[in-house]
């Protein structure tokens, strides 16, 4: 990440609830620059802007200016005027951070090109806005110049290179590159352990997703019970998606291995938190508000732990064990527990009554099953683990 926009994201990663990419931040009334600011935030996407040019290799300062004719919020105008900030033409990358003094806020604009198969060269536009203690909010904007015309064309479709579905607890900000071709739009939320980085590569006309690599603390690491942390498997998963379970509107984090013998759940809304694990010998199976892991819990004997969740957060878990002999007699107990504070209190209770607590919990679900997204790498931040 570069360094100016690595100090305003830093920032706004500790002070910053989430917003939306392509979404201004409310501002102050009465501010020009902050005026110019919210309508290039809600216009720019319903006007094509005309550049004087007709040539078919136009640069990064040249269609940069264009721009800053149309849209003068401020931002750009010391890079193109004074020459403030980092102007690239070799790489087709500018860079500039303005401290607008009406506002007392933080501007960091960044442009980059990518020259198409088809003469055309596609213009990426971001602009971050910290303002003051209140935080930043990101402006994403793709256009399309045409060497016919001149214009630059809004592409509005573009905003997040099509990466599976944003979580409503992770805000995604796009990260445009002066060196190659990738955009990177990293998905973070301080209050969570997790974030997810994913790749989106450059075919010669768009760029389209291509992979995710997970970060954690290495406390993330550390929710998994000891006897998945003997697994490197665990470790680095193979592919995640998100599943919402009790339908709260918060899907949940499911991240499984090549094989999916090894699974994992997690909560990701206000703070991460272990849902359930299975591994070679247990599978998930999915009731409304309920994550059942069943498998073997030793010779003759089967077990399906029932954790019920609600608000994205574990309450309460039903365990159904049938145990057998060699005479083919068969045994089945329920044991339920509340969990509070990560204690768990286990208490068994009658046959009936548990086997009427698992007839409630409905059929499975069966036909809404997510799609799958590749996992490249985890990286754990601090040394309890190095990935």
């Amino acid at each position: 990440m570069n360094l100016i926009k690595s100090s305003a994201l830093t920032k706004a990663a500790l002070i910053l609830p989430f917003f939306a990419i392509s979404t201004a931040f409310a501002s102050p009334a009465g501010t020009r620059a902050s005026d110019a600011m919210d309508t290039l935030a809600a216009q720019w996407e319903h006007v094509s802007v005309g550049t004087g040019i007709t040539k078919e290799k136009a640069t990064i300062h040249e269609l940069l200016s264009a721009f800053h004719r149309h849209w003068p919020t401020g931002v750009f105008g010391k890079l193109i005027q004074d020459e403030k900030g980092v102007m690239d033409i070799k790489n087709g990358y500018a860079e500039v951070q303005f401290h607008n003094p009406e506002t007392d806020s933080v501007e960091v604009g960044v442009a980059t090109i990518w020259r198409r198969k088809n003469g055309h060269t596609l213009l990426g536009i971001t602009i971050d806005r910290n303002i003051s203690d209140f935080g930043t909010s990101q402006i994403v904007m793709f256009y399309d110049y045409n060497p016919a015309t001149g214009n630059l064309v809004p592409e509005k479709s573009y905003a997040g290179c099509q990466i599976p579905e944003s979580h409503k607890a992770l805000r995604p900000v796009i990260e445009l590159p002066r060196q190659g071709k990738n955009i990177e739009v990293t998905e973070f939320n301080p209050e969570i352990s997790i974030s997810l980085r994913h790749t989106c590569t450059f075919n010669g006309m768009i760029h389209k997703y291509a992979s995710t690599v997970i970060e954690t603390d290495a406390d993330f690491i550390g929710l998994l019970p000891p006897q998945a942390q003997e697994y490197d498997v665990d470790l680095t998963p193979s592919y995640y998606t998100f599943y919402d379970i009790d339908r709260d509107g918060y899907p949940e984090l499911w991240l499984t291995d090549l094989t999916g013998d090894y699974q994992q759940m997690y909560s990701v809304k206000e703070k991460t938190q272990l849902l359930g694990w299975s591994d070679y010998k247990t599978h998930f199976r999915f009731f409304p508000g309920v994550l059942a892991n069943s498998g073997g819990c030793g010779t003759m004997c089967f077990i399906t732990v029932y954790t019920t969740i609600r608000d994205s957060r574990p309450v309460d878990y039903l365990n159904e064990i049938t145990s057998g002999d060699f005479e083919g007699n068969q045994v089945v107990t329920y044991t339920v527990g509340n969990l509070d504070e990560g204690s768990e209190n286990t208490t068994e209770i009658p046959v009936r009554e548990g086997a009427e607590k698992v007839r409630t919990f409905g059929l499975p679900y069966e036909d809404d099953l997510p799609e799958w997204h590749r996992v490249r790498k985890v990286l754990v931040r601090g040394d309890r683990f190095q990935r």
